[in-house]
């Protein structure tokens, strides 16, 4: 059972919609107790040493919920080394998770924010298509991807500053042209003799897709779609007129792409959805706290879940 923590009437977990299996940190409150204004006047007079002391942190192991781009990890895979190309033992083509963070827990893309998961000295192991850069293209089976760099940083999501450098073959740029079955040419680029000896990339796609590609973007957060391989790099005159390192990759995976038929009826029967920490619908991601809600379920139980 759960209390209210400002009326302390109880609740059944199982009452509570979705129900809870495990009772989740921090305070909860009732339908009845749960204002808006009131938690805003309660948090007002919170001293500095309570709201520093729920600030989140890298030790911190508390719920996740928006702005995660940033925040730590209390948790990281350990199935493989950070390093493995190629599939995640448990991971299946289909599965999805809300939130980047989540993605980089389960090993398939560690990266919370980037979106080449790489180093210069070793090949790269894993990509998240988002909303890209203008270069960028994607049909499914197979994409172009573009490198990173070359951006002035100092403008917003409003005001984006076009690209102002050309596009260097280093750092992760590097590691998408070491997965190349072909020699590394920093020069020009280079295409692989034999695609399939390529270095195996698990590539990630985001609902940002939608914005380009909505046939092949996941209704929500970041979906895995398999291992696909590079087979050519060049460097190329961008939309904006630097240069740009474009990568060419295709699809080398035996499970079936998520949006198609197949897929679809493969994640049903495994049972693949959306990870999602913060609930099940839209109302329960809407603030951080669980709504107790008044239900009838017990015949003979006068606990007020089960009283109308």
């Amino acid at each position: 059972m759960l209390a209210c923590g400002r009326c302390e009437r109880f609740f059944h977990m199982r009452c509570l919609d979705p129900p809870l299996i495990t009772v989740p940190d921090g305070e909860l409150f009732c339908l009845d107790c749960f204002n808006k204004k009131d938690l805003m006047r309660d948090k007002k007079t919170l001293n500095k040493s309570t709201c520093k002391a729920k600030i989140l942190s890298a030790t911190k192991t508390e719920r996740v919920g928006s702005g995660t781009a940033c925040a730590g990890r209390s948790t990281e895979c350990a199935i493989v080394d950070k390093n493995h190309a190629g599939p995640i033992p448990g991971v299946h083509v289909g599965q999805s998770w809300r939130y980047r963070i989540h993605v980089s827990k389960s090993g398939v893309h560690r990266p919370p924010v980037g979106g080449i998961a790489g180093k210069s000295s070793t090949p790269a192991v894993s990509v998240v298509l988002a909303a890209g850069y203008p270069e960028d293209e994607d049909h499914g089976e197979e994409f172009i991807y573009t490198g990173s760099g070359g951006y002035n940083l100092s403008g917003s999501r409003r005001t984006p500053k076009a690209q102002a450098f050309d596009q260097e073959l280093t750092r992760q740029n590097l590691s998408l042209a070491r997965a190349c079955a072909a020699p590394v040419n920093d020069d020009v680029g280079a295409e692989a003799a034999d695609w399939r000896s390529s270095s195996p990339i698990r590539v990630c796609r985001s609902y940002k897709v939608a914005k380009k590609h909505p046939e092949f973007a996941p209704a929500a957060g970041v979906r895995y779609d398999g291992i696909y391989k590079t087979y050519k790099y060049r460097k190329e005159r961008g939309h904006s007129g630097p240069y740009v390192w474009r990568f060419w990759f295709r699809r080398d995976d035996p499970e079936p792409l998520p949006w198609t038929p197949e897929g679809k009826q493969r994640a049903k029967e495994l049972g693949l959805g959306l990870y999602d920490p913060d609930g099940a619908d839209a109302d329960s991601r809407s603030h951080p706290l669980h709504k107790l809600l008044r239900r009838r379920r017990c015949a003979s139980c006068r606990m007020p879940c089960c009283v109308s």
